[in-house]
Parts: structure tokens; C-alpha cells; sequence
């Protein structure tokens, strides 16, 4: 877990690495759930930013995997994801490419996504953020990782 603010994005709407938190090889295999949560607060809520969720192998964005977003015009984006470790090929949640705060409290069409995630290597979590104006400032204040 990371519950330390971390720097304030401003001065661009790309979308910016804000946290990762580093899951080792093994750490998670097929019969685990594992619980993704994050807080981001924004110094407006004019214009909609969106928050974003990805895993990957290095602690970047480029070649990531999308695992949600939550986007509004708010201030304070909480949003939170389960995964379920189906198999060694399968991390099912809720549709990734869908704006939503959950995954466990929300219904949709299309709504799981079956996500291509090798635990035996190492991976990262990582939350991102993408403001909606370059005036906005935001702080990402938490990323946390449950294993049950």
C-alpha cells in the first residue's frame, strides 16, 4: 500500500503515472482475488478528468493494461476494482474500458473483461490521472492492493 500524497499533477491533460506499487513474481495465483483501490483529489471539479488503473510488467505506462477508469466532474475520484485470478491467462473484473467508482456494485452489459495477466513475473499497479484543464491541480493520496 501507498498512502502517501503523491506529487500534484499540473500543467498537462497526458495521461501521468501518479503511484505504482511493485507485486512480485508469485505473489498472486489462480484462486486469489486480489482488491485495487485508489484516491485521487483535484483542486476543481469543472471539466472531467478521469482516473485510471493499469498492471504492467515495468513501472510505465506504455504497454500497459487498462483495468478501469472512473471519470467525472468531481473532485475526489475513490475508485476500487476486483480481480479474480481465473487461470494463468485469466484476471476477470469489470469491463475495463467503462468510467465506473466499483466493480463489485455496478451491472452493464458487456461487463467483465478477461484480463491477460501473468502473475509468476513481476508486475505493477499502477494509478494514473488525467486532468481536464492544464490549470488543474491533483494529488493522487492513496494505492492500495488486497490479497484474499
Amino acid at each position: 500500500k501507498d498512502i502517501t500524497d503523491s506529487a500534484a499533477l499540473t500543467g498537462t491533460t497526458a495521461i501521468t503515472l501518479m503511484k505504482s506499487v511493485l507485486i512480485p513474481a508469485n505473489t498472486f495465483a489462480t484462486g486469489d482475488t486480489i482488491n485495487i483501490l485508489s484516491r485521487a483529489i483535484r483542486n476543481t471539479a469543472t471539466g472531467g478528468a478521469i482516473n485510471y488503473m493499469y498492471i504492467n510488467t515495468t513501472n510505465t505506462l506504455t504497454g500497459a493494461t487498462l483495468v478501469g477508469t472512473m471519470s467525472g466532474s468531481i473532485s475526489f475520484y475513490g475508485m476500487e476494482r476486483s480481480l479474480y485470478i481465473k487461470s494463468a491467462t485469466n484476471s476477470e473484473t469489470f469491463n475495463a474500458t467503462i468510467s465506473a467508482a466499483g466493480s463489485e456494485v455496478v451491472a452493464g452489459v458487456n461487463g467483465s473483461s478477461s484480463l491477460n495477466i501473468n502473475w509468476a513475473v513481476n508486475q505493477y499497479v499502477i494509478a494514473a490521472f488525467q486532468n481536464a484543464a492544464v490549470g488543474n491541480s491533483t494529488v493522487m493520496s492513496s494505492l492500495i492492493i488486497q490479497k484474499y
